[in-house]
């Protein structure tokens, strides 16, 4: 990541739409811009202080070259 980057962090449950316009009414933010990758990703039922072997939910962090804020 450059020295100008910004981390956004959203982590909840989000709606689903058919249509751009409902997008656009239940977005918290829209940005314009490109999709760098997958970035890293990582089971998250485990934690520092548990492991369980039986759970695997993975997460992903994904990179984006935003280029503007509307």
């Amino acid at each position: 990541m450059s020295s100008n980057s910004e981390t956004i962090v959203l982590n909840k449950t989000f709606k689903t739409t058919n249509h751009l316009s409902e997008m656009v009414e239940e977005a918290d933010v829209i940005v314009l811009g490109e999709y760098d990758g997958l970035y890293s990703k990582w089971n998250m039922a485990n934690s520092s202080s548990h492991e369980i072997q039986s759970e695997d939910v993975e997460g992903h962090l994904f990179s984006f070259h935003v280029k503007e804020i509307l």
